[in-house]
C-alpha cells in the first residue's frame, strides 16, 4: 500500500510531494516490502534530488534483488 502511494505520487514530479515519497518509501520497506522496484524507484528518486549517496544504495540493493536487470545506473 505504502509503495502504491508513493510510487503514484513520484510520478506526479511534484517536488513539494518528494518528503512525503520517501516517507511512504519507507513505511512500506519498514512494512517488509523489499523490493527491486521500492530501491529502484527511492534510489532514481535520490538521484534526482542529488542525494547520491543515497541513490547509489537503494540502486545497488536494485541491482542485487534483480541482478538480470540492465536498466540500473548507478
Amino acid at each position: 500500500m505504502f509503495y502504491h502511494y508513493a510510487f503514484a505520487l513520484q510520478r506526479t514530479q511534484n517536488e513539494l510531494l518528494y518528503a512525503s515519497i520517501l516517507e511512504n518509501y519507507k513505511l512500506a520497506e519498514e512494512k517488509g516490502n523489499n523490493s527491486f522496484w521500492l530501491h529502484y524507484n527511492r534510489g532514481n528518486l535520490y538521484k534526482f534530488l542529488g542525494e547520491l549517496e543515497q541513490a547509489r544504495f537503494d540502486l545497488e540493493t536494485a541491482r542485487k534483488l534483480d541482478p538480470n536487470l540492465e536498466r540500473v545506473n548507478i
